[in-house]
Formats: structure tokens, C-alpha cells, sequence
């Protein structure tokens, strides 16, 4: 094994080697989204919202400090945990109706018409954000995940026009997330 002083940047991705530096592209992920079983038969959801995606930030975690104050000094201990709310902006797609997908989720969560908000059960859902190596998910090598537990779309902003741009309309959704977990396979 080579200590730190032997290592140099020929280690990272050599050719030829199976234990190379392999850099984890962003771009190489996709979101696979688990919704309520209210809307889970309704639409091509997950395909379409795969298809869909644009950008999302990467789950974070942090833990709350407890300040314990004896004297004249403080102790710290952990606190609760919290995760962080995840925006998902997608390419709003008329034919596959990203929009009205993401649209008839958030209605199980607060509906405009009839001024409900809708059981936990029924807004709840689960998404693995799955990333992966060069050679794509097919290969399943290299797979990292992170399952994001008791989803649910808290903000829906549907774009907006502007006539001085030829890009498409883009959909954004703000996520509650319960918790977060990371798993990671070879």
C-alpha cells in the first residue's frame, strides 16, 4: 500500500488499473420517485419525472447542538436531526405534462378548490436519488443512493414566461424530506 508521500496524480485514473480515482460526474444521477399510493397508478409518474429532471441539490443533513450551561462554562451535546428541503427543477414537457404531474401531487397535499390538506398518508412518498458511474445505471457498478424518506412537494412553481428567451419553461418543486439515508454499492 502506498502512503501519502508515494501518491501523486498518476493514481487518479490511470490507465489500466482497476484501482483508480474515478471522479463521480454530476450530471451521472436520476431521481426515482416512489409517490403515495393516491397517485402512484395515475400518469407514467417516475418516467416522467426522470426525464423531466434539470438540476437538485444533494440531500444535507445536519444535527441541532444542545448547549448545556454549568457554571461558567457551556458543554455541547447532539441535538435533532434535520434534513434539508430539496428543490427539483425539471423541463416542463406538454405532451407528458410535467407540470400537471407534479400539479395533482401537490393537490393531495393542499387542494385550491376545496381548501383541504390532505392525510399524511396521502402525500407522503419515498425518492432514491441514484447515482452512478460512467458505464450508467444498466452496469449497476458503482451505485450510490440516497433515499430520501416522507417526500412531498411543499412549494410548486409552475415557471414562468419570458419573451426573450428560447428555453423551455421550467417547473420547480420544493420537497419536504423526513429523513435521508445514504447507501452505496459496488
Amino acid at each position: 500500500m502506498a502512503i501519502a508521500r508515494e501518491i501523486s496524480a498518476e493514481h487518479i485514473a490511470p490507465a489500466g488499473s482497476t484501482l483508480a480515482f474515478e471522479p463521480q460526474r454530476r450530471y451521472n444521477w436520476t431521481l426515482e420517485v416512489t409517490p403515495p399510493e393516491s397517485i402512484a397508478d395515475t400518469h407514467t409518474f417516475t418516467e416522467v419525472i426522470r426525464l423531466s429532471i434539470v438540476s437538485m441539490p444533494f440531500p444535507q443533513m445536519e444535527v441541532g447542538r444542545v448547549t448545556i450551561n454549568f457554571g461558567n462554562e457551556q458543554r455541547h451535546v447532539a441535538g435533532r436531526a434535520t434534513f434539508s428541503e430539496e428543490q427539483l427543477t425539471c423541463v416542463d414537457y406538454i405532451d407528458r405534462e410535467t407540470f400537471r404531474i407534479l400539479y395533482d401531487w401537490y393537490t393531495r397535499v393542499y387542494n385550491p378548490e376545496t381548501g383541504e390538506i390532505g392525510y399524511a398518508f396521502e402525500y407522503k412518498g419515498t425518492a432514491d436519488v441514484l447515482f452512478f458511474g460512467p458505464k450508467g445505471l444498466a452496469s449497476e457498478q458503482y451505485i450510490r443512493t440516497w433515499r430520501l424518506h416522507g417526500i412531498w412537494p411543499r412549494v410548486l412553481r409552475p415557471g414562468e414566461g419570458d419573451m426573450n428567451t428560447d428555453a423551455p419553461n421550467q417547473v420547480v418543486v420544493t420537497f419536504s424530506v423526513d429523513r435521508a439515508v445514504y447507501s452505496a454499492r459496488r
